[in-house]
């Protein structure tokens, strides 16, 4: 594992190191390039800038993408997003994630459903995964709810079938700018 990760920094400092040199070249080959004319100055100057930019999100991020990967964020119902604004509602149930992209810490984007606008932001406190059977009366308060059958609803709406044995994650969060309550 240390090899490898060894390899790609090596990788990333040698395109860095590519790259630079490209550009201090440029300038030389920049006197050079007038004398072939302007169609090929306007085709070949925006094809050297796109891969100049390519190289280095590559060397600064370590992965090759096209477009960059959006913001992390939680969706909310429209109900909810005053609930989650004011502190009333500090927690989200959701399915088990295969990856695990939000952790312990990271500030996200509180969405609504079906929407891309970012409604406020706020930060992971824990993820909690746990068994539906092993709910706490607390658990459904910081959902912003008070029974189980509204949790089954709940559970219901996000695609999954109310047993005990259903694993499922609460995320646990504060909104940031406002103080903490205890």
């Amino acid at each position: 594992m240390k090899w490898k990760r060894l390899g790609l920094i090596l990788l990333r400092f040698t395109i860095l190191f590519a790259v630079s040199a490209t550009l201090v070249g440029g300038f030389w080959f920049h006197a050079e390039l007038y004398k072939l004319g302007l169609p090929a100055i306007m085709v070949a100057g925006p094809i050297i800038v796109i891969l100049m930019i390519l190289a280095f999100r590559f060397a600064i991020s370590g992965e090759f993408r096209l477009v960059m990967k959006p913001k992390m964020s939680l969706a909310f119902e429209f109900n909810d997003i005053e609930k989650v604004r004011h502190g009333v509602k500090t927690s989200m149930l959701r399915k088990p994630q295969g990856s695990r992209d939000i952790k312990p810490g990271s500030v996200v984007t509180a969405k609504i459903k079906g929407r891309d606008v970012g409604i406020c932001n706020v930060r992971i406190i824990g993820i909690d995964r746990k068994y539906l059977a092993d709910f706490e009366q607390n658990d459904l308060i910081s959902l912003g709810i008070v029974s189980e059958a509204e949790l089954s609803d709940l559970w219901t709406g996000l695609g999954g079938q109310m047993d005990e044995g259903e694993y499922s994650e609460l995320v646990f969060f504060e909104p940031l700018g406002k103080e903490k309550r205890t």
